[in-house]
């Protein structure tokens, strides 16, 4: 086993001390060239931890919120899908908020600590003040690299819920269309009068004209829904060929009864 033994050496005087270490090594205080101011250096520090902590706080929000995000099920209605999009919207408006205060903080303390009016320089620093600088880049790029990444995540889960609510709004569209159809299929069928004399059948074609424009309308609200295009044109083309064969027969009765 080695003993190694370290020699320590109790100096009298600063002149003395630089006997033994270089003034490059010390801080003007005790003769050295290194500016180094104590008060300077803690108020720093202390700013910089509050960075520390302030970072700290919005990684607990993202991971709480990310945790909520990716356990968010789509509902199957519009309202509470639009619902939950409008909360999590300003959850997420909320985070980036803090984003922005904890950056806008950052960048005027690195300002401050930087002094990049007097030493535009890293050179011209001091070690203290350069490890104070390097720590707060090494803090605004974290935290710019972790909000690019929330920005991406956010915009996927943002996507998915836009989607979801369209699907739903779609949904309850149809669903209302496919009621409206009904209906119209219904009345169809109980309006098969075509009439017993000019007159009548007159009254009836007119009726079966204008019954035939509030067709048209909703046809042409069906077609402007791209995704149930195919799936409804049937449906509407059949109730406008009803209409216009119920027509047909009734100017055929008028012709008839005028002959």
């Amino acid at each position: 086993m080695i003993n190694e033994s370290i020699a320590v050496i109790i100096c009298q005087s600063s002149l003395e001390l630089r006997r033994y270490i270089g003034p490059d090594c010390l801080t003007m205080d005790v003769g050295g060239l290194l500016k180094y101011n104590h008060l300077e250096w803690v108020q720093h520090r202390m700013d910089i931890e509050r960075m520390k902590s302030s970072a700290t706080v919005i990684a607990q929000s993202l991971s709480e919120f990310g945790r909520c995000l990716k356990e968010t099920e789509l509902p199957n209605d519009v309202e509470t899908t639009a619902r939950i999009l409008e909360i999590q919207s300003a959850e997420r408006d909320a985070i980036k908020e803090d984003f922005r205060i904890s950056i806008r903080k950052g960048l005027s303390l690195l300002r401050h600590v930087r002094q990049l009016d007097v030493k535009p320089e890293h050179e011209q620093l001091s070690p203290a003040r350069l490890h104070n600088v390097t720590a707060i880049e090494r803090m605004l790029i974290q935290l710019e690299e972790t909000e690019r990444s929330f920005d991406a995540f956010w915009m996927k889960h943002e996507k998915r819920l836009t989607q979801c609510l369209k699907l739903r709004r779609f949904e309850d569209s149809f669903r209302k269309l496919q009621s409206s159809f009904a209906k119209h299929m219904i009345h169809l069928e109980e309006h098969r009068e075509v009439g017993d004399g000019p007159k009548k059948a007159e009254q009836l074609a007119q009726a079966h004209a204008e019954y035939c424009q509030q067709a048209m309308v909703l046809y042409a609200f069906v077609l402007s829904y791209r995704y149930c295009y195919h799936s409804c044109r049937s449906i509407a083309s059949r109730i406008v060929s009803l209409h216009v064969s119920r027509i047909i027969t009734v100017v055929f009765v008028i012709i008839t009864f005028a002959l």
